[in-house]
């Protein structure tokens, strides 16, 4: 069975598929010749597509040199075993992202993924639980081993309602594959940027993710000082928020924060310090503080529920700022950063809601920030729960490396330790910060 065989054969209708999606199948033999190195190798592979749903597979003696191109050459493989019947479509993927992380697999695998979506979605305009807990797992990291359709909650009840159901996860797939061509500053984009040129993608190009990219593959420069003051200052205001515990340091955070919207005239200071901060830094990636600050800020402000793309909300918002951190020093400095803010904020939520109705928001959080900070993998049917019990306890304590946790005053441990160690982390890099004495605090209490 040839690969546009089986990803078609997924689609027994005659769908209504947006222009953009309308791809011709690649002719193979065209490739060979052009192909010396990992750029040409992805030059012929994603010229017409920048979201890769559909790639050609080079043959493997082209794909022999020691220059990065193992990494395609590990998804070639990949995707020939599985045309072969051989394996199961979302573990083998992930496994090769989980292979091969950092590289250009990872955005090739995600495109693979995201075209079975798209026919998963053209297949009937409404989705049944079992398709939307695969579609769940294809566009997630997440596993779906329970593979339990009694639980009470939707796999992707989490995404929101909000607008037509196929578009949302269609503008979610298109920003899951693209954000992950910027998940390390090795990754080669001119062939994305020139298939994001041609005018069928103005679209995705519009998007902050698409913009990013557009702009890194161009090395487009300016001047990124005031930009970076604002992830700055915008960093130091969510860390105020997620250190102040008691009542005292509430009511000095609601203090700086009244201060600091008065002086930017806006009523949230710091999702209009990172747009501003995402916007300054995008129009200058072709600096590497630029893009990976640029990718910073659009994660924060999906944290922050306040992207431009909604839904903001994912279970790959910290895994953006884990990616981030890749592009230079000072980026890392602020991603993590971040990622405490993250996590204090998800264990937070999980405190107060573990035992009420706020506990599907708070799973998702938690989720969010174990994906983001190298946690154990994960099972989608955590985010299925509408309450915990014993199993959903021993998977979370699981992510963090502990084990026999049953309940929650076990797993509030297991949760504080792990905070504690990012925590520690990021001191090491906060010398001189106006953060340091913040993230002491926290390191402090993260333990109960």
């Amino acid at each position: 069975m040839t690969q546009w065989t089986m990803l078609f054969a997924l689609c027994a209708c005659t769908p209504k598929v947006p222009p953009h999606l309308q791809l011709d199948p690649p002719k193979n033999e065209q490739i060979t010749e052009t192909i010396v190195d990992l750029e040409t190798a992805l030059a012929a592979m994603v010229a017409k597509d920048p979201l890769a749903r559909a790639p050609l597979l080079p043959p493997p003696d082209t794909l022999d040199a020691n220059d990065g191109r193992e990494a395609i050459a590990a998804y070639v493989e990949a995707v020939q075993k599985l045309e072969r019947g051989e394996g199961q479509v979302e573990r083998t993927l992930q496994q090769l992202e989980d292979r091969w992380p950092g590289t250009v697999a990872v955005p090739l695998a995600r495109g693979y993924r995201l075209r079975i979506v798209e026919n998963l979605l053209a297949q009937s305009p409404t989705i049944d639980e079992p398709t939307e807990a695969r579609i769940a797992v294809l566009l997630t990291s997440l596993q779906d081993a329970s593979g339990n359709e009694t639980l009470p909650g939707r796999p992707l009840a989490w995404l929101g309602t909000q607008g037509d159901t196929s578009e949302r996860l269609r503008h979610v797939g298109d920003r899951w594959v693209l954000a992950s061509w910027l998940y390390s500053p090795e990754l080669p984009l001119s062939a994305v940027g020139i298939s994001l040129d041609a005018p069928m993608y103005d679209g995705l190009v519009r998007t902050p993710v698409g913009a990013l990219v557009s702009a890194r593959a161009k090395n487009q420069m300016a001047n990124i000082d005031d930009a970076w003051a604002d992830l700055t200052q915008a960093t130091y205001l969510a860390l105020t928020r997620a250190a102040a515990d008691r009542d005292r340091e509430q009511a000095k955070w609601s203090e700086t924060k009244k201060a600091a919207a008065a002086a930017l005239q806006t009523k949230e200071p710091i999702s209009f310090l990172l747009q501003r901060a995402a916007d300054g830094l995008t129009a200058g990636a072709g600096d590497p503080r630029g893009a990976g600050g640029a990718l910073l800020a659009l994660a924060a402000l999906r944290l922050e529920d306040a992207c431009t793309d909604k839904p903001c909300r994912g279970v790959d918002r910290v895994e953006w700022m884990k990616a981030a951190g890749t592009w230079d020093p000072e980026v890392e400095a602020l991603a993590s950063v971040w990622r405490v803010i993250a996590l204090k904020e998800a264990a937070d939520s999980m405190d107060v809601g573990h035992n009420t109705v706020l506990f599907p928001q708070a799973i998702v959080a938690r989720v969010d920030a174990f994906v983001g900070t190298n946690s154990g993998n994960l099972d989608l049917q955590l985010l299925r729960r509408s309450a915990p019990d014993a199993a959903v306890w021993l998977d979370l304590a699981r992510a963090t490396g502990a084990e026999g946790a049953t309940n929650w005053a076990d797993t509030q441990v297991a949760i504080g330790s792990h905070l504690e160690t990012q925590t520690q982390y990021a001191l090491g890099l906060a010398t001189d910060s106006p953060n340091q004495n913040l993230l002491e605090r926290i390191s402090s209490r993260a333990v109960p």
